[in-house]
C-alpha cells in the first residue's frame, strides 16, 4: 500500500451502543488512527428489536471513550439505509472496509452492504454461530460467509470452525488483544473504597453480561463447595443479567452465600471497570461454551490471572496455564482450581507471565496482521 494517507471504514456497533463488539471496533479504529489512517465508523441507527434484546438498555449514558468520527447510518432491518450507507462508503473511497460478525441477525445487513462494495473488505469473526442458536442462523451466516472477501478469526476455535465449515474462504487468525482503555490499575484499598467493599477481604470476580452459557450457576455451586475452606474469600458478580436474576439469588440463598456474594446487577460503566479488576485476585470465566472472551482481555490489561473452563479458545488465553488456571467445565473443576490458586499462592508466578503476554498480543500486532492480509 502507498505512503499517501489511507482511509478505512469500520461498519458495525460503536458509540452510543455498548458491549464488547462496540469496544473492539472502537479500539481497533483508534489503532488505525494512531497509524495515521483517516478513519470513519458507520454504526447503527437501529440495532436490535426489543423482542431480541434481553437487557435493560442498548445505549451507553457516558461520554465517548475516544475521539473518533462515528456516524449513525445503518438500520439493521432497513434496506434503504443499506443503500445510503453503500453510497456514503463509495463517496469516502476507503482502502479497506472492516465489519464484524458476531450475530446472525446482524449478518444480513452486513452482507447486503459489503457485497455492493469493490474495495478491500475484511470480516472480523468474533463468533461464527451464537452460543444460543436460532432456527435461521445457518442460512443467515452462510450469506455472510460466502462473500468474495477476506475473513479474520479472533480466536483459534473460531478459526478452526471456519476452516471446517467454509474451507474455500480466505481466513487468518489473530487473538483478541488486551483491552487497554480502562485506565491504570488502582491500589486495592482505593478500589475497595470506590466500590464500598472491605479491603481486608479477598475477592474473585465474575464480570460482564450474565447469560446462561457463561456458567455463573456452576461458579456459585463451586463456591458453595469450598466457601468454608476459603473463609476470607468473597465473590463479586458485576454485570447486567440477561435472564432472571431470581434464579441466581435462589442459589445464593440456598447455599448460604448471601454474606459472601456482592451482586451488582447493572451494566458497569467504563469509569468503574478499573476498580472492579483492581480489587480482585482472580477473574473467573466459568463458561459452559465459548470462543474467546473480552473479559479475559480486560483481566490481562490489569495483570489479573484468570480461571477458565476448558471450552472454546479460553484455555488458549492462558498460554497453556502460564497466565491462568484451566479447569474442567463443571463445579468440581472450578472448585479445585480456586483451591489450588489460593492454597498454592499462584498469583505471583502467573503475574510475571501475564506481563510477558501483554507484549505478544497487541493492537499494533493486529493492525499489521490485517495489512498483511491484503498483501
Amino acid at each position: 500500500m502507498s505512503n499517501i494517507q489511507q482511509k478505512i471504514v469500520f461498519l458495525g456497533p460503536a458509540y452510543p451502543y455498548r458491549g464488547g463488539i462496540a469496544s473492539f471496533t472502537e479500539r481497533l479504529a483508534v489503532e488505525f488512527q494512531r497509524q495515521h489512517w483517516q478513519v470513519k465508523i458507520l454504526t447503527f441507527t437501529f440495532q436490535y428489536p426489543s423482542i431480541l434484546f434481553p437487557g435493560k438498555d442498548q445505549y451507553r449514558n457516558d461520554k465517548p471513550p475516544y475521539q473518533l468520527d462515528i456516524q449513525r447510518t445503518v438500520h439493521s432491518v432497513g434496506p434503504l439505509s443499506w443503500r445510503r450507507t453503500v453510497k456514503q462508503i463509495q463517496l469516502f473511497q476507503p482502502d479497506i472496509v472492516i465489519a464484524p460478525h458476531w450475530n446472525p441477525f446482524m449478518s444480513y445487513s452486513m452482507a447486503s452492504i459489503l457485497k455492493q462494495l469493490t474495495c478491500n473488505r475484511l470480516i472480523l469473526v468474533h463468533n461464527l454461530f451464537p452460543h444460543e442458536s436460532g432456527y435461521f442462523d445457518t442460512t443467515l451466516v452462510n450469506r455472510l460467509m460466502n462473500l468474495d472477501t477476506k475473513y479474520l478469526a479472533i480466536s483459534d476455535s473460531v478459526y478452526q470452525d471456519i476452516r471446517q465449515q467454509y474451507p474455500a474462504v480466505s481466513v487468518s487468525q489473530y487473538s483478541h488483544p488486551p483491552y487497554d482503555h480502562y485506565g491504570h490499575a488502582l491500589d486495592k484499598g482505593d478500589a475497595a473504597n470506590i466500590l464500598g467493599l472491605d479491603p481486608q477481604r479477598d475477592y474473585m470476580l465474575f464480570f460482564g453480561l450474565v447469560r446462561p452459557y457463561k456458567g455463573l450457576s456452576q461458579l456459585l455451586s463451586a463456591f458453595a463447595k469450598i466457601a468454608d475452606q476459603l473463609p476470607h474469600l468473597d465473590l463479586i458478580i458485576a454485570g447486567e443479567f440477561y435472564e432472571s436474576v431470581d434464579i441466581y439469588q435462589r442459589i445464593i440463598q440456598d447455599s448460604n452465600l448471601s454474606h459472601r456474594v456482592i451482586l451488582r446487577n447493572d451494566f458497569i460503566p467504563d469509569s468503574e471497570v478499573a476498580a472492579y479488576f483492581s480489587v480482585t485476585d482472580i477473574v473467573t470465566l466459568p463458561y459452559i461454551s465459548a470462543t474467546q472472551s473480552g473479559v479475559g482481555r480486560i483481566a490481562t490489561h490489569f495483570s489479573k490471572p484468570i480461571l477458565v473452563t476448558d471450552v472454546g479458545s479460553l484455555a488458549q488465553m492462558t498460554q497453556g496455564g502460564q497466565t491462568g488456571i484451566v479447569v474442567n467445565p463443571n463445579k468440581d473443576g472450578i472448585a479445585d482450581g480456586l483451591l489450588r490458586f489460593y492454597h498454592e499462592q499462584m498469583s505471583t508466578r502467573l503475574l510475571s507471565n501475564i506481563d510477558q503476554q501483554k507484549q505478544q498480543i497487541t493492537w499494533s500486532g493486529l493492525y499489521h496482521h490485517i495489512l498483511n492480509h491484503f498483501q
